[in-house]
């Protein structure tokens, strides 16, 4: 899973030495127990999961709604290839399942279908262990055919895991059986799963005290790698052992795996003490789990080379577990609530972190523990955000409104970092991404009266621009350069001054427009010269864009040459270069220097949305020029074009095998809408200049306010008109 490591670390550190309460504390539930959960209800009901009695009703019936709906989730996020996303749907649902709960009628009517692609995934990536979970799974809920083929499968994979595997060098042998038992046990919350996690990971523990006392009695060291395996036993195998059980927090089973293989003196002493803690009280004691959770912490989270690596989910599921146990039972302990919500947000389900966390902050509000919680819900936009799923940043948002009230209090009135205003602010941002103008501008006018922060202002102010009110843009932006965050970061003083640049610039203003250019440039040369390297990227195109207006061609170009060399081992920030070295082409109607980048980029292992759009964009400049087309771009339109998302249809529009009036048709929201427009009226510049310029237009009138078309449409209409003269000679830039 991406960022396991982050999940486990990130909790409300803060507030970590709020102690939880001595004994379970009942939790009031907010809905009845159902096997069924809309989107609008799921957030509620992980909470009310969570805080349920293992082994009752009630849990069963929870555990159903909650897993079943998650199966859904990722059956629909592998229909439209998102991969990534549809694994950690899944594998997130079963990670809440303890041994022995799940049953056929959790995976619901599509249960079959994920198991099917994940099977395939995981088998495609040689993960045996979880190849053979999903097929144990499978063979017992689909169809007839569907299950012999599912025992066709599971056959092959035994085969090949005691067959292989087991007849190699004795101790590689069993690392390698112990690997792929533990892998299986992840996910297949089953009595069989567990055993043979057990049986197999104690047999290898064995073998190695074996290889232990036979070089004690020879001094003859073994094979190099049969020693480097008895080693990894003989250091990791008590922590195995003692894990196992503890993926359905049983911690009387942890202890009893230890006994039998000798192994209590051997495993770490903190961890042993806090299980016999836990199981030497008769009532559950919250207390106790959560110093067993701490005491497990460090296995899950150390890092590096170390002798834990590849046990490591193991490790992190079974703290998971730990946590998940500590916090049924007091779910006030912003610690705990602040573990659970992060984990949860790199397991699918982003949107019950609010609900999580919203009992520790009722008990501890404080601006620690409020801030901490306000930081979490926006990483959890920020994740659903990422990929792309705007929907379910929205499901976030919404459920964060006890949070934000609580958060709006006088008592904690500029005492909270960060604030309730930067999640609406945010929420606000990710409309305006939607193309949805009226909902981010209410969001963002909200969040500008609990904090007037620049990045706020600067967002409000480009909506007013939209707005063609130009006086409360401008005004919005001079207070954003006069607000902390863009005192103390210079590379948002460069954004917001290019921006008051190109409105000036609209109103005819050259003169203006050239003050407000040398104040970014000058900006931009401090940010450039700070010791965070990691922000260069980004200056460099904002330097670009800047040298642009100034119509320095060559000092732009050379900017953007420093920001991908900046970029390069970060995908993300290479991309964004690339999109910018593409586009500018794409603006300038240069074809060779458009072929030139996009090569480049086809060397590099970027998103495929990346791809799809450099290809459109090249293809624009092609059919403009009457040009030979190029096969690189036709082979990524072909990869691309069965995706059922947006960028499917941009891929068969690139392929010549959507008319743009359709590709209009096909837009589902306004910034959707507004590419459609553009790439229409793209396809008709050069051939129908007065429909293309006007198109262009409709284009600037669209809801696509943040979109990197809307920029190339606005420059394209600018035309030289939006450039304001030579650098002036007494701006040095790096």
């Amino acid at each position: 899973m991406r960022r396991w490591t982050a999940a486990l670390v990130l909790v409300l550190t803060a507030c970590a030495g709020a102690k939880p309460r001595v004994a379970a504390v009942p939790s009031e539930h907010t809905a009845a127990p159902s096997e069924t959960l809309s989107d609008d209800e799921f957030a509620r009901g992980v909470r009310d999961l969570l805080v349920s009695v293992p082994g009752s009703d009630e849990r069963h019936r929870r555990l159903g709604g909650v897993v079943s709906h998650q199966v859904s989730r990722a059956a629909a996020q592998f229909a439209v290839r998102s991969i990534e996303r549809a694994m950690t749907t899944l594998t997130g649902a079963l990670y809440l399942v303890r041994r022995g709960e799940l049953t056929p009628s959790m995976l619901g009517r599509d249960g079959a279908e994920a198991f099917r692609f994940a099977c395939r995934e995981f088998s495609s990536r040689g993960d045996a262990g979880r190849a053979r979970a999903l097929y144990e799974v499978l063979s017992r809920i689909g169809t007839d055919s569907e299950r012999r083929d599912a025992q066709s499968h599971l056959d092959a994979v035994v085969a090949w895991t005691r067959s292989p595997l087991a007849s190699g060098p004795p101790m590689q042998s069993a690392g390698a059986l112990e690997r792929v038992a533990v892998r299986r046990r992840l996910l297949e919350a089953s009595d069989a799963a567990t055993q043979d996690a057990l049986v197999t990971s104690l047999d290898w523990f064995k073998r190695a005290l074996v290889v232990r006392g036979q070089f004690q009695q020879t001094r003859r060291p073994p094979d190099r790698d049969e020693g480097a395996e008895a080693y990894r036993a003989l250091q990791t195998g008590p922590a195995i052992l003692l894990a196992i059980p503890l993926l359905s927090a049983d911690a009387e089973g942890a202890l009893a795996s230890l006994d039998r293989a000798g192994a209590r003196q051997l495993a770490p002493s903190e961890l042993v003490q806090a299980l016999e803690a836990v199981v030497e009280v008769e009532a559950p004691d919250a207390s106790r789990w959560a110093d067993l959770f701490r005491a497990l912490r460090p296995l899950a989270t150390s890092r590096g080379d170390d002798d834990f690596g590849p046990d490591r989910d193991l490790f992190r599921t079974a703290t998971f577990s730990v946590a998940l146990e500590a916090y049924r039972l007091d779910p006030s302990v912003p610690e705990l609530a602040g573990t659970v919500a992060s984990a949860l947000t790199e397991l699918g389900m982003a949107e019950a972190v609010p609900a999580v966390l919203t009992e520790s902050v009722r008990a501890h509000q404080d601006p620690r523990t409020v801030g901490g919680a306000l930081a979490l819900t926006l990483q959890a936009m920020a994740m659903e955000a990422d990929a792309d799923d705007i929907t379910a940043a929205r499901r976030v948002f919404r459920a964060a409104e006890p949070l934000l009230a609580m958060a709006d209090t006088k008592a904690l009135a500029g005492r909270l970092q960060p604030t309730s205003g930067r999640v609406r602010a945010k929420q606000g941002e990710l409309e305006l991404r939607e193309g949805n103008v009226d909902a981010a501008r209410g969001l963002l006018r909200s969040a500008v009266v609990g904090e007037k922060a620049g990045i706020i202002l600067a967002l409000l102010a480009r909506i007013e621009w939209h707005d063609q009110d130009t006086v409360a843009a401008e005004q919005h932006l001079h207070e954003a350069l006069d607000a902390r965050d863009a005192v103390m970061d210079r590379g948002l003083r460069a954004d917001i001054g290019l921006l008051l640049a190109d409105i000036a610039l609209e109103k005819g203003n050259v003169d203006l427009a050239r003050r407000a250019l040398t104040e970014a440039l000058r900006d931009t040369t401090q940010a450039l010269r700070g010791p965070d390297p990691r922000g260069r990227p980004g200056a460099l195109r904002t330097a670009a864009r800047i040298f642009d207006r100034f119509g320095d061609d060559v000092r732009a170009q050379g900017a953007l040459e420093l920001s991908l060399a900046a970029s390069l081992g970060d995908k993300r920030q290479a991309g964004q270069t690339l999109e910018q070295m593409v586009g500018r082409a794409l603006v300038r109607s240069d074809l060779a220097a458009a072929h030139d980048t996009f090569t480049r980029a086809l060397a590099m292992e970027l998103d495929r949305e990346d791809r799809v759009y450099m290809a459109l964009w090249v293809r624009l400049l092609e059919r403009q020029h009457r040009a030979r087309l190029d096969p690189a771009a036709d082979r990524i339109f072909v990869e691309a074009k069965d995706d059922a998302r947006w960028i499917g249809r941009l891929a068969s529009f690139g392929a010549g095998k959507l008319a743009a009036r359709d590709l209009l048709s096909a837009a589902k929201n306004a910034s959707e809408v507004t590419e459609a427009l553009f790439y229409g009226a793209m396809a008709r510049r050069g051939l129908e200049p007065r429909e293309s310029e006007e198109g262009l237009r409709q284009v600037l009138r669209a809801g696509g306010v943040q979109l990197m078309e809307t920029g190339f449409a606005r420059e394209i209409l600018a035309g030289p008109r939006g450039r304001v003269g030579a650098v002036p000679a007494d701006v040095i830039f790096p």
